[in-house]
């Protein structure tokens, strides 16, 4: 009987692994592990984002999110300030990490490229815009017990900025 009772607490453990990884939107939201939210301020308000236990987010200000038969994101409707900011965005994954994220919005284009380090850690956005482009490093990464950054900082025309985020987990 205890056996029994190990292998089903076993399996329970690993089932919910399992469960956790249908969906690839922790990557979209640069964490891992069991993560049940993430918060980030966005022109000084918090932007929360939940991930459901499989690994689905879900924002009040998103919708119409499409994903691959892999559970992989690959487009995405966000509404940041009004019915007039529409932004439908498509993301191009490579090892199972964005790679590339273009954000459309009244007929302008976004193209953000992202460059990781060997831990996974996004260090390097460029971002295009209309053919104009903007690289920004991120250094000073700080990481919690569970490998996801908490802060970063950046420089931005010569002013140092720095990206706090909160993040909460399952138990």
């Amino acid at each position: 009987m205890k056996k029994l009772l190990m292998t089903l607490a076993l399996l329970a453990v690993v089932g919910s692994g399992m469960a956790q990884k249908k969906y690839h939107d922790l990557e979209v939201n640069e964490v891992t592990g069991p993560v049940k939210s993430v918060t980030m301020k966005n022109w000084g308000k918090p932007i929360v984002t939940y991930i459901s236990p499989e690994g689905k987010m879900a924002c009040e200000k998103m919708s119409d999110a499409v994903y691959d038969e892999n559970g992989y994101l690959q487009s995405v409707v966000t509404q940041i300030g009004g019915k007039k900011s529409i932004t439908n965005t498509t993301f191009i994954w490579e090892d199972g990490r964005v790679k590339t994220q273009i954000a459309t919005r009244k007929n302008k284009k976004v193209i953000t490229t992202n460059v990781y380090d060997d831990r996974g850690i996004l260090v390097r956005q460029i971002i295009d815009t209309d053919g104009h482009q903007v690289e920004y490093d991120y250094y000073d990464i700080q990481l919690d017990d569970h490998g996801n950054w908490i802060s970063r900082k950046t420089k931005v025309a010569g002013f140092e900025i720095m990206y706090p985020r909160t993040i909460e987990y399952y138990e």
